[in-house]
């Protein structure tokens, strides 16, 4: 049961931010946590021209959630989210590559307040996912060489919406509505920013449509469609997704299809995984790729910490530049240059925790 449990957990997006369910029934009552994540991976990086090995902190977080019964089925809820750099260099730890100057602490993760509703749903305003509403569907290798988001977040869709708010409806028959505007998200050309989210899940099955438009004052709007599924089916799982992109990077007719496929399979003392991810060209001739990513997540004390070990590669066109350790991921390497191959090995530790206060 257990190791099911860890499939289950893998297979669920557990990178998303979440504000708690209230579950006091005194007015008043107030409950906090204080949660985190620890990721670090020693990696072998090849950029296309030479081989770099690396300590990376991969999108290691602290964070504090939690809310207060306001009666009549109202709570408040907030939750305050930051990155850390375990390595202590102070540049790219996978959280925005933001420059920290070495500090532990780097820079605002998923972080909002507001109100939720038994009956009728969330309303919460700060900052919160933008692609990570759909990336993490099925992203086999979160924050790990091989990310799904180092092709779908290549053309700069916004990973988080900052000043936005966002309402979520209650469940209803395993399905789940959400909603989020945004008014000048950025500090420079861009302008409002609008997503749309439905999310379906019973017995096994999860399926996921999206759409978000990420507007510019002064070039086209850069839009996307998604649509995601997984099964999973005793100790296995298959899953994938399509993610269409329109003006990518504002440019008029930039318009980029790209689909994943992944499975799972649960074995005596982990998980081995495998997942590929296609993109095709867009306005320019070869420009698409392919990702690839082989792994093996091994789950010790109650899921809260893993051992794994990863393999990733890009085959990039001739014009295209994508990255295998990018989204999510510290120390990214990049690519010497347009149309290199590069890859990557890793061997990474995460520890998971949550406390009461």
């Amino acid at each position: 049961m257990k190791n099911r449990l860890f499939l289950a957990t893998l297979l669920t997006g557990t990178t998303l931010a979440f504000a708690p369910t209230m579950s006091s029934s005194e007015v008043g009552d107030m409950h906090i946590d204080l949660y985190g994540m620890g990721h670090i991976s020693t990696d072998a990086v090849y950029n296309g021209y030479d081989t770099d090995i690396v300590a990376a902190s991969n999108a290691s977080r602290l964070g504090i959630k939690g809310g207060m019964n306001l009666g009549s089925e109202l709570n408040a809820v907030i939750q305050y989210e930051t990155g850390v750099d375990l390595t202590g260099r102070g540049k790219n730890d996978g959280n925005g590559n933001s420059d920290s100057s070495g500090q532990l602490l780097t820079t605002s993760r998923d972080s909002f307040t507001g109100l939720q509703h038994t009956r009728f749903g969330e309303l919460v305003a700060g900052r919160v996912g933008g692609l990570n509403q759909w990336l993490y569907d099925y992203n086999l290798f979160a924050d790990q060489v091989g990310d799904l988001g180092n092709i779908w977040g290549g053309h700069g869709l916004f990973d988080r919406v900052r000043g936005s708010l966002q309402y979520t409806s209650p469940e209803i028959a395993g399905m789940k509505l959400r909603g989020l505007v945004a008014s000048k998200e950025g500090l420079g050309d861009n302008d409002d920013v609008w997503l749309a989210k439905a999310d379906y899940g019973k017995n096994s099955l999860r399926v996921g449509l999206a759409y978000m438009n990420q507007g510019s004052t002064t070039s086209n709007d850069h839009q996307a469609f998604a649509c995601t599924a997984s099964y999973m089916f005793g100790y296995y799982s298959l899953g994938g997704g399509y993610q269409r992109e329109i003006n990518a990077n504002g440019i008029n007719g930039n318009d980029f299809n790209s689909v994943t496929l992944g499975g799972t399979a649960q074995l005596e003392l982990g998980v081995f995984k495998a997942q590929v991810a296609w993109i095709g060209d867009g306005v320019e001739n070869n420009t698409g790729a392919i990702q690839w990513a082989v792994g093996y997540d091994y789950n010790l004390i109650d899921d809260n910490l893993t051992i794994y070990i990863a393999y990733a590669g890009v085959s990039n066109d001739d014009n295209a530049s994508f990255s295998v350790n990018n989204y999510g991921h510290g120390q990214n390497m990049g690519v010497d240059k347009q149309g290199d191959d590069p890859s990557a090995v890793s061997l990474g530790f995460i520890y998971r925790f949550q406390l009461g206060i």
